[in-house]
């Protein structure tokens, strides 16, 4: 709010405002500093793609970012990326190595002077307040808000499609692993037999009107090493119910992460 030291004072600024401001004093806009926010298959990159192609600002999505620097050479903080990408659960990323990632945007050219869209970052409260802390401040936080009903929409095609993939090419394995194991018993049964066959040729010709048959039968070798029990596989039913469960939560919990991002 503005105070004018009378009526008149304010309304001669009013009137005429440009004239009291020296000319060429303007000082220089910012450069846009930009994060985009939202759950998994909420549409991100599309709005940052689009903002980087209409103003030019320079586009880094954090995830990919880390796929990125997991596989660069001499990187410091690479096995640590490597190893929560590979399980995100048990080898959470720490704060200041995620704040590191994108430190670069605020510090260096070419993204300080001209700008830029950052995609999911910060994920949690705890990254949000190291970013801060470290004087990283963006100058628009755009949210994309997703119901349950979109995210299964979205997500659950996908992921079902990369289930079946999968159980597909483990069923081949499967059978592989069984043919295999059918064909070498039966080139152990045959060459048994053949071995008998000679054997009894030769004891009939030693014995001869005393040889008997002994009448034994084939019994298959035990394998050397026991073979694991194979897991049941599950179903396409049972895997659709289990990435509902899963991508609800997922959303859930992301909507909890933002309501309390808000409040740093």
């Amino acid at each position: 709010n503005y105070h004018f030291s009378s009526e008149a004072a304010r309304t001669s600024f009013m009137a005429n405002p440009l004239g009291f401001i020296t000319p060429g004093t303007f000082p220089p806009v910012p450069p846009p500093r930009i994060i985009i926010l939202g759950a998994s298959f909420s549409g991100k990159t599309i709005p940052a793609r689009r903002l980087m192609r209409r103003t030019r600002l320079f586009h880094m999505s954090f995830p990919e970012r880390l796929r990125e620097l997991a596989v660069l050479l001499g990187n410091e903080h690479g096995e640590t990326i490597k190893a929560h990408l590979q399980d995100p659960l048990d080898n959470p990323l720490p704060p200041d190595v995620a704040v590191a990632v994108v430190q670069r945007l605020w510090a260096e050219e070419p993204f300080k002077s001209n700008g830029f869209v950052l995609e999911g970052f910060p994920r949690n409260e705890e990254e949000a307040r190291v970013m801060t802390a470290a004087g990283l401040f963006p100058d628009v936080v755009v949210t994309l808000n997703m119901s349950v009903a979109s995210a299964l929409k979205r997500a659950l095609p996908g992921k079902l499609a990369e289930f079946n993939k999968t159980r597909a090419a483990e069923l081949k394995k499967r059978e592989t692993k069984a043919l295999i194991k059918e064909a070498r018993l039966a080139s152990h049964r045959r060459a048994w037999e053949e071995y008998r066959a000679v054997e009894r040729e030769r004891l009939k010709a030693e014995m001869g009107d005393e040889y008997e048959s002994d009448g034994e039968e084939y019994e298959p070798p035990a394998d050397d090493d026991e073979e694991e029990e194979e897991t049941t596989l599950e179903t396409e039913a049972e895997a659709s119910d289990r990435l509902k469960e899963e991508i609800t939560q997922a959303q859930e919990q992301f909507t909890d992460e933002l309501n309390a991002l808000k409040d740093v």
